[in-house]
């Protein structure tokens, strides 16, 4: 119905999900962990986080869904609202920005059959509180949405 970075978007969530099953069974996982992955990858593009207008425009700058805090982000991955899949893949962006050695270390161990959600925030933001990533992402929220420009425009 959205015409093709509808189905770009879901191709390269199929695509996340197969590759994570060659590793680790999704279903012994988090599965919002493995959606809010899927996120993060379907909005890259030549080795940047810029998504294309359309999901940018559709879940990440849009007014009747806004981006949660940080702390509640992952949480709240309802399989059924692809805005907050696609929030949650933006909050991965985040937490990559902020520590990309931890992030990266993660991934690996997560295919290995370790790690949550907790456990990824703890490793990329292990001095951060709730409330002191909180203001931390809506800040890095707010110049991300300064400095956006979409790769098919």
């Amino acid at each position: 119905g959205d015409g093709p970075d509808f189905m770009r978007m879901w191709v390269g969530h199929a695509t996340t999900h197969a590759f994570v099953n060659r590793f680790r069974d999704e279903n012994e996982a988090n599965v919002k962990l493995i959606y809010a992955l899927a996120a993060y990858i379907c909005a890259w593009h030549n080795g940047k986080y810029a998504p294309t207008w359309w999901y940018y425009s559709r879940y990440l700058n849009n007014g009747s869904r806004p981006i949660s805090v940080g702390s509640a982000i992952l949480n709240r991955i309802d399989l059924a609202n692809e805005a907050s899949v696609a929030q949650a893949g933006f909050f991965l962006h985040y937490l990559q920005q902020r520590n990309p050695e931890a992030f990266s270390s993660f991934w690996s161990s997560f295919l290995a059959g370790e790690g949550d959600t907790f456990s990824l925030r703890k490793a990329c933001l292990p001095d951060k509180d709730d409330a002191a990533m909180d203001s931390d992402f809506k800040s890095f929220t707010e110049d991300y949405k300064k400095s956006f420009r979409p790769w098919d425009k």
